[in-house]
């Protein structure tokens, strides 16, 4: 199993910000109103289990997917030179 450490970012006027991902996953929770409690119940794990691999990063690619398809988001990739999207 291949581990990744995945960063979210948004393009500003100068440059590049970048943000941790536990802070995605954490703002799209409060979004969606959904705590660790019911995303874990949904994803089929211990919540404790669940607070523990978002807090420390320690999750697969696959494990991101489930968590955003749970919370309904969908993944791109951008090109950053031609800025070709693929879903």
């Amino acid at each position: 199993m291949i581990k990744v450490k995945i960063k979210a970012f948004y393009e500003v006027s100068k440059g590049v910000l970048y943000m941790d991902v536990k802070k995605v996953l954490k703002q799209i929770m409060v979004e969606r109103n959904i705590d660790y409690i019911d995303l874990a119940e949904k994803l089929g794990m211990q919540p404790q289990s669940l607070r523990t691999k978002i807090y420390r990063g320690n999750y697969s690619l696959t494990d991101f997917i489930k968590i955003m398809d749970v919370l309904e988001c969908d993944l791109q990739v951008q090109t950053r030179d031609t800025k070709k999207v693929f879903y």
